[in-house]
């Protein structure tokens, strides 16, 4: 949904560019907890999304380049996932732990698996161990079930040729991956943080509330 409907409605709202075709990127961590049915209040759209990141873009490149940006960020293939192991060191380098903490959650989520879940029948929690003497954070819990995503999420590719110039969007936290991408595959330019543009005034913490005015109200 936010990939293949909120992003792309959103970033057109008065947007001079809203009439070139584009594919847009956003880091999964981005969006941080669920909307529910009801009621879409401020508070809802700074909890879902509460990161201030600005959009960019890199005008101008093929279509077919473009299509094949999201699967190289998300590891595909060798030199893909080398290429994101160093991204997300970088990353956790400048303080973002949520690989290392999905790593974690799924470490717990692998060792207990459905017949231990139903065999002791603990209520759902993190389970960490400390040095205490007395009972604490040890307390035995059912660790929360962990469903996988990719590192990024990217809106639908739009019909067209392979050479047909459209619009790379993306958010300002992940251009230092995003705009090395490219360099891997062609080589009818170097690309550089030169090459980044702003794309419009929209944050990512606004965008629910955007998309909310556009199609819910």
């Amino acid at each position: 949904l936010i990939a293949d409907q909120v992003l792309p409605t959103a970033l057109t709202v008065n947007n001079t560019r809203a009439n070139i075709p584009n594919i847009i990127i956003a880091n999964s961590g981005g969006l941080r907890f669920d909307i529910y049915a009801g009621p879409f209040t401020k508070n809802d759209q700074l909890t879902a999304s509460p990161f201030p990141d600005v959009f960019v873009f890199i005008p101008g490149l093929p279509l077919g380049i473009e299509r094949a940006v999201l699967p190289a960020l998300n590891g595909e293939g060798a030199n893909g996932r080398r290429e994101l192991a160093e991204a997300l060191a970088e990353r956790y380098a400048r303080g973002d732990v949520e690989t290392r903490y999905r790593h974690w959650l799924g470490k717990m989520h692998a060792r207990a698996g459905p017949e231990r879940r139903a065999a002791h029948n603990l209520t759902l929690g993190y389970v960490t161990k400390d040095a205490c003497a007395v009972v604490g954070d040890d307390t035995l819990h059912t660790p929360l079930p962990l469903f996988g995503s990719p590192a990024f999420i990217g809106s639908r590719p739009p019909a067209g040729s392979n050479d047909t110039a459209i619009d790379l969007v993306f958010v300002d936290f992940i251009g230092s991956q995003v705009v090395q991408v490219p360099n891997g595959l062609q080589t009818a330019k170097t690309y550089t943080s030169t090459d980044i543009k702003s794309y419009m005034p929209i944050l990512l913490n606004e965008v629910p509330g955007v998309f909310a005015e556009a199609k819910w109200d």
